[in-house]
């Protein structure tokens, strides 16, 4: 029995508690979406779901997707998640024996593409879009100098209470570390906010590692994206989407930039650059 979700209309109001629309697709799902396919639960997840329509069938489900679509699925530990998309239309391809699998879709054109649900369990964790075969192991590398690198004390955690002083804490360790990972490898590496890279205007709908670099700075400063699911600190996506724009609108008015509009832009990209 296949059964076809259209997202739009009187009918999506009885399936979705909110409903928000957009030019180029029937509907962006703001909450999450939870499907049953051969006894595996899996859960669309908000605020990145931008779909068209969903068709739910015996072993699998498919989704249909206009230009710039995109779309996150989660199922817990115990399933895999395959699908007939091709590589670019990939995002991240994860699975853990402990937190589940995940599948975040992204394509750039017109499709339709199909997931299935596999009851065979995660062994190991794995990550990342399919690609090809591995190359050859490297030849060992010429003597040298290794300089000592001073090891970083880790930072005892504040009260629970004062959340953005452990933020704040946390940030600075893990940027120490990075700069030790730069001295190491001769390479700079990106560190939260600080060694992000803007050099665009960002607005909903652009997508980028920008527009991740400017969620993963306000969920450092306590302008949450998203409490939990795509946006939420540690799973911060490329997507600049809804929820980016109403963290940007609180950071803006916290900060006294105007006009507090979620448009990241030259006033706001300054204020960034010099606050990292």
């Amino acid at each position: 029995m296949v059964k076809k979700l259209l997202f739009s209309g009187s009918v999506a109001a009885l399936l979705l508690p909110v409903l928000a629309l957009a030019a180029y697709n029937d509907v962006s799902l703001t909450t999450d979406a939870v499907i049953s396919v051969a006894g595996t639960v899996v859960t669309v997840t908000a605020p990145a779901a931008v779909i068209e329509s969903i068709t739910v069938g015996t072993d699998n489900f498919s989704a249909t997707f206009q230009n710039s679509s995109n779309m996150r699925v989660h199922a817990l530990a115990g399933a895999k998640l395959t699908t007939d998309a091709q590589a670019p239309f990939i995002v991240s391809n994860t699975c853990s024996s402990t937190t589940g699998a995940d599948l975040e879709l992204a394509p750039t054109s017109q499709t339709t593409i199909t997931i299935t649900p596999a009851t065979s369990t995660c062994t190991a964790s794995s990550s990342g879009a399919p690609s090809g075969g591995g190359g050859g192991g490297g030849g060992g590398g010429g003597g040298g100098t290794i300089t000592p690198v001073t090891p970083v004390t880790p930072v005892t955690p504040a009260a629970p209470t004062d959340r953005q002083a452990l933020i704040a804490q946390l940030t600075a360790q893990l940027n120490a570390l990075l700069a030790q990972i730069a001295a190491i490898t001769g390479k700079p590496v990106a560190g939260i906010g600080g060694g992000a890279s803007f050099k665009r205007d960002l607005k909903v709908g652009l997508k980028g590692d920008d527009a991740k670099a400017l969620q993963v700075y306000l969920n450092s400063k306590g302008f949450t994206v998203s409490a939990k699911g795509a946006g939420s600190p540690g799973a911060e996506t490329t997507m600049f989407g809804n929820a980016t724009r109403a963290a940007l609108i609180k950071f803006q008015k916290a900060k006294g930039i105007t006009p507090a509009a979620g448009y990241f832009g030259a006033k706001t990209r300054a204020y960034v650059t010099a606050n990292p």
